[in-house]
Parts: structure tokens; sequence; C-alpha cells
């Protein structure tokens, strides 16, 4: 296992804050910079702020094919924590870009594995703090190495089951909340009750100009779902290949069902672990009902329920988070 390290080094592409209209934008700083050859294919990319002697934090970031969003340090008291984020195979800085081979959960997991050891943590546990489809994997190593893990928290939680992807993908629970939404979003579909994945063949399969049409038009129904005030002027009207790219590695892991079987059933193996859960109420993208039984399952676990949607930056869910972590 091969490990690099930059000390205060950042990708200008991904993570340069630049002036808009005037006004700056906060640029966050890793202390440092590390990059490990996790595979004969793959390098990941990690970066460390805080303390470097503080209680570790893994950062486990959404997606599948999201990157890790620097502008959440704000949630921690950095004199406490060490805290580190990671891109996962395939995301961010990591190499190469969007790879779908050698690119699966249980990769994902023996990944925070090697970040763990590369950071010199020895037998120190960490804490595992998972957003959205990095609360799936927060779960998944933390089930496979419980002795590891300290605390886990989970901000807005997915279990990546067959009736989380119909309540949403499918529409069972979205059309009973949005209805206008889910029935603009079905509407140019073959098979309107096959919807997502006849727009995701399109978007895998066709030419850019297609394949941004259709990306387009799951983009626009997720960012519908994930406010709290869902505002259509304020969705993105700029894609590229970029973004298809991403889409491809969303359709690999959900189109493989996550690469693992219920995960539900493992749950046990971690009933004594602290868990802290931070699910919106109103939260479309992956409706409480998940949260609340995981809840039920883990007796050392609190749930709370905010008034938020999905988004992070929801004040509900932004604000009981940065109590948890101290952030100021």
């Amino acid at each position: 296992m091969e490990t690099r390290k930059n000390r205060g080094r950042t990708s200008k592409k991904i993570y340069n804050k630049s002036k808009r209209k005037g006004n700056k934008r906060k640029r966050y700083k890793p202390r440092e910079t590390h990059h490990i050859q996790v595979s004969p294919i793959h390098k990941i990319y990690y970066y460390e702020f805080g303390n470097s002697s503080g209680e570790p934090v893994f950062i486990i970031h959404g997606g599948p094919g999201d990157y890790s969003r620097f502008e959440n340090i704000e949630l921690f008291n950095r004199r406490k924590y060490k805290i580190i984020f990671i891109d996962q195979r395939g995301c961010g800085r990591s190499k190469p870009f969007c790879e779908l081979k050698e690119n699966t959960t249980d990769d994902l997991v023996e990944d925070i594995e090697k970040v763990r050891i590369a950071t010199g943590l020895g037998h120190r546990k960490i804490q595992l703090f998972g957003v959205s489809w990095g609360t799936f994997l927060s779960l998944s190593y933390s089930i496979k190495y419980p002795e590891n893990v300290s605390r886990i928290v989970l901000r807005s939680v997915f279990l990546c089951t067959k009736k989380e992807y119909m309540d949403v993908e499918g529409g069972d629970f979205v059309k009973k909340m949005f209805p206008d939404v889910y029935d603009e979003y079905i509407k140019d579909a073959k098979n309107p009750n096959n919807a997502t994945q006849e727009y995701f063949d399109k978007i895998v399969k066709c030419n850019n100009k297609t394949g941004i049409k259709y990306f387009k038009k799951v983009s626009d129904y997720e960012n519908m779902l994930m406010s709290l005030y869902p505002n259509k002027r304020a969705l993105p009207r700029k894609f590229g290949e970029k973004d298809i790219c991403l889409a491809r590695l969303e359709d690999h892991y959900f189109r493989n069902r996550c690469f693992t079987r219920d995960i539900m059933s493992k749950i046990h193996k971690i009933r004594d672990i602290p868990t802290t859960i931070v699910h919106g109420r109103y939260d479309a993208v992956t409706p409480a009902y998940y949260a609340y039984k995981l809840h039920k399952a883990l007796p050392n676990s609190k749930i709370h329920f905010t008034i938020a949607g999905h988004l992070m930056k929801d004040k509900g869910n932004y604000e009981k988070l940065k109590y948890i972590f101290g952030g100021s």
C-alpha cells in the first residue's frame, strides 16, 4: 500500500473557492493532503483538518459519485477533532476519475480501513460521520470492523433497500408528497413505472447531448425533492461530461443493489456502538421511516428528527450537527 502526502495543497479544479459578484467565498485548506494506491487501478485521496492529536473522525461523503465537501469542516470543533475527508474511488481527486472496475461497497469499506491504518492510528478507534449514501458505507464499515469504531453519526439514513428505491425512484412515496413533481418526471418515459431506469439507460448509453438531456431530468427531480423549500428557478442549468460520468457511478451501484444484501440482517453486530442519527422529518430523498427503523434496531442509538429536508444546509440539519460536533 503506497501513500503520498502534500501538506496544505488542494486541487484548484475541484476545491478552489473563487470570487463571485464581488463576494469572497471562504477557501478551506487541509492541513495535509495524502493519496494511497489502494488497488492496481485505484489511487484515492484523503485530507486532514483539525488537531493532529485529536479524536479521529472520518467523514464519509454522499453519492455515489460525490466528493469531499470541505465546507463541512465548520460543523466541528477543530481543536478537539482530527478530521479526515476521503474521496471515494472514482470521485473528487481520486484516480482514475469515475472508474467502475474494482469499485464495489466492499472495496470502499476496505479503503476506509486502509486510510485508518495509513493515518497511523494503530489501535485507536475512529468516529464515522456518514452523509446520505455515506451512512450506508459507514454502517457497512462498522459491521465489518466494529472493534475499530467508537461512535457513528449519521445524517439522512440510506440503507440501500429495494423498498427505498421504489419509494423515491419508483415514486411509491414521492408521488404522495410531491405529486406534481413526480408527474412531470415520468411524463417522457415509455414505461412510467420504470422511468428512472429508462432515463439512466439513456444517460449511460447515448451520446453526450442525449445523455445530458436525461441527466437534467433526473437531476431536476432529485433537486426538487432535496430541499425543504424547492425552487425551480434555482435548479442547475448547465451540465457536462463530468456529470454524465458521475451518473454512471450512481447507476453502477444502484443497478447492482449496492453489491450487498439486506444490511439490517447484520445490524446486530453494531448494537453496542453509540450511534446518533440526524434526519430531516420532511426528507423525500431518504424518507424518515428508514432512519427510525434503524434507530429501533440499535438500542444504543439516539435519533433527532429535524425541521429539514435532505440537504446538509437546511438549518435544522446543520444546527443539530454543529451541536453534536461542537462547531462554532
